[in-house]
């Protein structure tokens, strides 16, 4: 939803905006499910983000996620796709950037990706059923690059357990070689643009 944002100091003035989803971005997408018989069910998502102020994909048309995927009650959830790591699954709805702070509250650089600045392509991804209030799951996703399995490549896990007001979770993400390749797991990143600028600052390096 659009937001009017004053900041008092942005090259020495201050500076009236209007500006698109300041604490959660705005999106669009679909969702399906169909029964297949049996407790199996087959499921989709199509997800974009984009700027309501005028209307631009941001990143693509299906950006976020795109995915298709078959799940049953007994044995969890399988999807293949373009998908969210474990981060924003188990360990993003417990903090204030997945709650009620959204991108305000997002780590610098947001280097544990819980406000969502990329999502991993060519995913494998497991989610548990609930066992009395404990989940995991985890994903792997494909470089697709027969000289190169390991670039451009992410694997990730996490797990979370709720019971009454007591709620914990923990994940892990890695990536290798972002933006290595163009079909790989992380390609045309914001983080990994923002991350080589800093380095390259740091290193006082022209880029």
């Amino acid at each position: 939803m659009p937001v009017f944002t004053y900041t008092t100091n942005v090259n020495g003035s201050a500076n009236y905006a209007l500006t698109s989803g300041n604490i959660q971005a705005s999106r669009w997408g679909l969702r399906g499910v169909e029964d297949l018989g049996g407790g199996l069910k087959t499921i989709f998502t199509l997800e974009s983000g984009f700027d309501v102020m005028n209307g631009k994909q941001n990143g693509g048309l299906f950006n976020r996620q795109s995915f298709v995927g078959l799940t049953q009650a007994q044995f969890g959830t399988v999807t293949f796709g373009r998908q969210f790591d474990s981060m924003m699954d188990y360990v993003g709805p417990l903090t204030a950037v997945g709650g009620w702070g959204g991108t305000y509250m997002a780590h610098i650089l947001d280097n544990d990706d819980l406000n969502g600045t990329f999502s991993l392509k060519n995913v494998v991804k497991y989610a548990s059923p609930n066992f009395s209030g404990f989940q995991f799951g985890g994903l792997y996703a494909f470089s697709n690059q027969a000289s190169g399995f390991a670039v451009n490549r992410a694997y990730s896990a996490g797990m979370h357990y709720a019971y009454q007001g007591l709620r914990l979770g923990a994940a892990y993400t890695q990536i290798n070689g972002v933006d290595a390749n163009p079909g790989g797991a992380v390609q045309g990143s914001p983080l990994a643009s923002t991350l080589a600028s800093a380095v390259g600052g740091a290193l006082g390096e022209s880029r």
